[in-house]
């Protein structure tokens, strides 16, 4: 239960944050990049506010403390016991805190730790509650119960903690480390109340954090309750070094070769459940020696070089491979299809090659297939330098697929292509390069999605832009731009918890791609079936110009052959003409005659036409 009173109504919504970490973390480091661009331009906090925070709990226990922590410095910045509440009765603990307005906070409530978050009426941690401090506010939380119990400081594990829905129990605080290495402290009876007490991620980066020094020993002190003697939890430890875990003194499971040094250690990823029977005692201890000689690579790509050990119901643990076995089966999907797709385009470009946008359609759909491939893969395999290979190789396939999903565009949009592709290429050069060679993994993959978010903004300038090409089939591609920020959006609210799942899973973003793939390539299809119709126009006229050219021909030399005809008929009849003018002459006395006392003339016309007489 959580209650707001403040004098007028103020919009809520709770998520869940830090310190849980989210599967899709790209899209959050980019959410902090925006949001503190965002702080950085808005104005100054205004005058302080004060926040009154009741929280009543349900059967308290006696010595209970209750502790209030948030995102901001006056709540602590996330320490779980950062502010004490005060006891005012039996049930009811409260405390007022001066916050500036204008403040946008998140916050929990706590029993002093994280192992002890508050719990909602249906036995699940609350999510991070949220308020915008506009006014003097009190804030009203009821904790029905608590994550885990502590017994005099020290975690009770019982039989409720391992109820059907209640979520597994994983072993992230209240370690006691020593670095170095003795056999001796795997015994529970081995004092070590002189060790630091830390987790065990190992991502020491503050000051007052232990030192790692490749090769260490941790402690876990628990109470179990008589509810849990000789029955059977499953266990499970997720890793990138080596590790040997013991269990009340007794070597329990080995996985990978813990060395003192890089070159005697094997390391191995293991992220399966295994076997644990209870013993029948109620001051218990699991005992880890790890090695980890390569921390530094591990941080820079994004990876905790630590470990994490979680506890389950074993039934519970078991009813989770359906659910695995779905998730493969989905990833594999995600996979197949691009493939086709891009054997699909790339035969149409070598069918028809002036179509290039196919050729870089194809290359696109193979880096979506390597980005689905690859990060499902990751997950799978045990060994660390393949992981880490994996790893890599999913933050280029990210590139090649934005950086020819744009080229695509561009090529079926624009006669020329623009002059800022360069600086694109530059770009995802620099990031393919960064990527193979393993850097800084977290950055990379922020300024992958704001590479991402200028693609977007070159779609809708290219549909739009007077230089572009008459596309046809345009909204299409708007369609599935639409689909794909839409499952991006799906996916930032699921990041933060403001929805658990969509659709039985976390990572609902490959949707969102494959509605991109599918209308791009649906785009390119129309548009090639629209050349291959107007080529077929094109045929038809031709063959229609091409047969009255052909009858003008024919014509034409009837034409001329007829011209000939009368021509070489005119000069039958001259000739003819000729001969008989000739033969009239011939008749005739060459000489007029030539008599005395007479004058004699003489006139004579030859014929025009010759008969047949």
């Amino acid at each position: 239960m959580f209650i707001v009173k403040q004098f007028s109504p103020t919009v809520w919504h709770s998520r869940r944050g830090f310190p849980h970490s989210h599967s899709w973390g790209h899209l959050s480091v980019l959410a902090t990049l925006l949001a503190l661009a965002f702080i950085s331009c808005s104005a100054p906090p205004g005058p302080p506010r004060t926040v009154t925070f009741s929280v009543r709990v349900e059967n308290p226990s006696p010595g209970l403390s209750v502790f209030l922590t948030g995102n901001v410095r006056q709540l602590g910045e996330w320490n779980p016991s950062a502010v004490p509440l005060t006891r005012v009765s039996d049930s009811l603990w409260s405390a007022a805190v001066p916050i500036p307005s204008g403040e946008d906070i998140e916050f929990k409530i706590t029993a002093g730790s994280w192992w002890t978050e508050a719990l909602d009426s249906t036995g699940q941690t609350y999510d991070n509650f949220s308020l915008s401090v506009t006014r003097d506010t009190v804030v009203r939380v009821i904790a029905y119960d608590w994550l885990n119990t502590m017994v005099d400081g020290t975690p009770l594990l019982d039989a409720k903690r391992f109820s059907r829905g209640r979520p597994e129990l994983t072993l992230d605080d209240l370690w006691r480390y020593h670095a170095g290495d003795s056999a001796e402290w795997a015994s529970p009876a081995y004092d070590d109340s002189a060790w630091v007490v830390t987790n065990p991620r190992i991502r020491w980066t503050r000051p007052g954090d232990p030192v790692w020094e490749g090769l260490g020993w941790f402690r876990f002190h628990m109470v179990v309750d008589t509810s849990l003697w000789n029955s059977t939890l499953a266990i499970r430890i997720q890793q990138l070094g080596a590790s040997e875990i013991y269990y009340d003194g007794r070597l329990l499971y080995t996985i990978g070769t813990v060395g003192a040094s890089a070159s005697t250690t094997r390391p191995l990823a293991m992220s399966w459940w295994r076997e644990l029977r209870i013993d029948p005692l109620r001051d218990q201890l699991i005992a880890v020696r790890y090695a980890n000689h390569d921390r530094e690579r591990l941080m820079n790509l994004g990876y905790y070089p630590g470990f994490l050990i979680a506890l389950r119901d074993v039934n519970a643990a078991f009813r989770t491979a359906p659910l695995i076995r779905e998730e493969a089966e989905r990833r594999i999907t995600f996979t197949v299809i691009p493939l086709m797709l891009f054997f699909l385009h790339l035969s149409l470009y070598g069918f028809f090659r002036k179509q290039r946008e196919n050729l870089f359609y194809a290359v696109c759909m193979l880096g979506f297939a390597g980005v689905t491939y690859f990060n499902f893969a990751r997950t799978v395999v045990t060994d660390v330098d393949t992981i880490l290979l994996y790893t890599k190789l999913n933050s280029f396939s990210v590139g090649v697929a934005i950086f020819f999903g744009l080229m695509t565009l561009y090529e079926a949009s624009y006669v020329r292509l623009p002059k800022r592709l360069w600086a694109f290429l530059t770009v995802f050069l620099a990031l393919s390069l960064a990527s193979l060679a393993g850097y800084a993994g977290r950055t990379i993959a922020a300024i992958n999605y704001i590479f991402f978010g200028f693609i977007v903004v070159e779609a809708v300038v290219a549909l739009f832009s007077k230089c572009s090409k008459e596309l046809h089939g345009g909204w299409i591609l708007l369609t599935g731009f639409f689909v794909l920020n839409f499952f991006v959006i799906l996916q930032i609210l699921l990041d933060y918890s403001v929805l658990s799942t969509v659709l039985g899973t976390n990572q609902v973003y490959v949707y969102g791609m494959m509605g991109l793939a599918v209308a791009m390539s649906v785009f390119l299809s129309y548009n090639f079936a629209r050349v291959n119709t107007d080529l077929e126009v094109q045929l038809v006229n031709v063959r229609q110009l091409s047969e009255k050219a052909i009858e003008q021909e024919r014509l034409a030399h009837t034409l001329e052959l007829e011209r000939r005809t009368i021509e070489l008929e005119n000069e039958r009849k001259n000739r003819e003409l000729e001969s008989a003018r000739e033969l009239q002459l011939s008749l005739l006395p060459r000489e007029v005659p030539q008599i005395a006392g007479l004058d004699v003339a003489a006139f004579m016309k030859t014929a025009t036409e010759v008969g047949g007489d």
